[in-house]
């Protein structure tokens, strides 16, 4: 993507490709730079301005985000645009305008699946359980199979006691999406919920295994109920403490400590 920048300067796309790869690799000066010279050669661009968006996000400049969001989507009624506004929006604590731009956005007959897993989430910080669960089974009616949406179901039933619908949706998200770790020890705390003993041992045997290999995406609290050993535990919460800084943006570096005046050299002014 560099070359085709140093080939065609002046070609915006080109730019702003170069801007999301170097976002989606981590590496946010070059996205910067990248972005930069695309907001140069049109700063009004609609999608140059998403992009922006985008970057503050990865920057964890939220403000910033739904700024350069909200100006993209005046200049252009993307969807995918709309989606991202919302989901800085949740980011924000605003679920309710989230929900409002998400429900308008599902008037669309082409929604994509995001946007009721997004309307899901904003229904679940309102504590509103039962309609983020249905706006997930909304979602599936269109977008069947969606693994994403399948656990979310579960997540809700979970939240709603409703521990054996909930496992029951964790199984059929991990049929679609068998290496998910995420699934599958949620479906394992799900299972010791409910006395469910048929799959536990093999499959907490396979869990541990993937922790062993550093494998990211075990929840540290749903690991709590398995049979793993304290060093288990410590490893799971570790990884996921890397896995969760790891999308952090990175501290501003501090100033250096001012130099104090040696006693009894004079004072320069």
């Amino acid at each position: 993507m560099r070359v085709a920048t140093r080939l065609a300067p002046q070609n915006i796309a080109a730019w702003l490709n170069l801007t999301g790869a170097a976002r989606d690799a981590g590496d946010l000066a070059l996205a910067q730079s990248a972005l930069d010279a695309a907001l140069a050669i049109d700063g009004a661009h609609p999608a140059a301005l998403d992009q922006l968006g985008s970057l503050r996000r990865a920057q964890g400049d939220l403000h910033a985000a739904r700024a350069a969001y909200a100006q993209a989507l005046a200049l252009t009624r993307a969807p995918a645009t709309a989606l991202n506004l919302a989901a800085v929006e949740l980011e924000l604590g605003d679920a309710a305008q989230t929900v409002a731009r998400v429900e308008a956005l599902l008037r669309h007959p082409q929604a994509p699946a995001e946007a009721f897993l997004l309307l899901a989430q904003a229904r679940a910080a309102q504590r509103d359980f039962a309609a983020a669960e249905a706006a997930c089974a909304t979602g599936l009616a269109r977008c069947a199979g969606d693994a994403r949406l399948l656990y979310q179901v579960g997540l809700m039933a979970e939240e709603q006691g409703a521990h054996a619908r909930a496992a029951q949706r964790y199984r059929d998200a991990l049929e679609r999406d068998p290496g998910n770790l995420r699934i599958a020890a949620q479906l394992q705390f799900a299972e010791r919920q409910c006395c469910d003993w048929r799959e536990v041992d093999a499959r907490g045997a396979w869990l541990r295994a993937q922790l062993a290999a550093g494998r990211a995406g075990i929840a540290p609290f749903a690991f709590l109920a398995d049979q793993a050993t304290p060093a288990e535990q410590r490893r799971c919460a570790e990884i996921a403490a890397r896995a969760l800084v790891a999308r952090l943006p990175a501290a501003p570096v501090p100033a250096p400590a001012p130099r104090l005046r040696t006693p009894g050299a004079p004072l320069r002014v």
